[in-house]
Parts: structure tokens; sequence; C-alpha cells
């Protein structure tokens, strides 16, 4: 089984642009849907064919809450379960569970990227003592900015 790795995955300024950008995201697409498909939710989803366009995708529909909540708690995961570095649930306010994953890439890649965007948000002036909730927030599983 081929599994994504944080160097397969596109890098922050990679692009310079939207067209760009959305040029980049077309030719990952019909890799990523594949990827998708190794979990037993987006294996039924995509059981007419993985997109391969943006139009295709779109033709998909989006992911509900509902879905999430139907495929508890393993439905929507697409490695192997020994990949896992974190699982988290949450029943939020309905009492019904949702749950997520995480790998050590995935972990590896948001670290990354949160601490580029902080570099920006610091050298911009812009995460000074009015909004703590950007740094803070990561500690938990959502953001919670505090009132």
């Amino acid at each position: 089984m081929t599994t994504t790795t944080l160097t397969d995955r596109p890098q922050l300024g990679q692009w310079r642009d939207f067209d760009e950008l959305a040029a980049l995201q077309d030719v990952r697409l019909p890799e990523l849907a594949a990827a998708a498909a190794r979990s037993p939710f987006y294996r039924i989803r995509l059981r007419d064919g993985v997109p391969g366009t943006r139009e295709a995708l779109r033709r998909t529909g989006f992911t509900t809450k509902r879905d999430l909540r139907d495929s508890y708690p393993f439905g929507l995961l697409a490695v192997p379960r020994q990949r896992l570095a974190t699982y988290h649930e949450s029943s939020g306010t309905s009492g019904e569970p949702t749950a997520s994953y995480y790998t050590e890439d995935d972990w590896a890649d948001l670290s990354e990227r949160y601490a580029v965007d902080d570099f920006h948000k610091v050298r911009e002036g812009k995460n000074g003592g009015g909004d703590p909730w950007h740094t803070d927030g990561r500690l938990f599983t959502g953001v919670i900015r505090p009132q």
C-alpha cells in the first residue's frame, strides 16, 4: 500500500498565486482521492470512480457531520491503525461521538504550518496581546477563542 508522507505534500510557497495553486491541486487530486478511497466510507462514496477533476469532485458532495458520526469510529480512516499517532473524539453538544485521528506525518505537517503562520503573524505584528487564541488554541483539538 502506498502512503503519503510529509515530503510528498505541497509545501508552503510552492505556488505564487491562485492559478499556480489551482494547477498544483489539479495535478494532485487523483492521488488524494485514491488515498481517501482506502477508507471504508470513501470506498463506498467513490464506487463510481475516483474523481480526477474538480467537476467530478464537486459531484461527490460534501462530507457531513452525519457522515462522520455514522462512520464512527474508524470508517473514515484511510491508513492502517498502527500508523496513528493520536486519536481524538468529541461528542460536542449532541452527545454523539465524532472521531478524528492523526499520523506522525499529519502532526509534523500541522506543526510546520502553524510555525510558519506564527512567524508571519509575529513579523507583521499581528500576534500581539489581543489575539492569544491563535497560539494557545492548538494545545487542544479545536481552537478556543477567549471572550
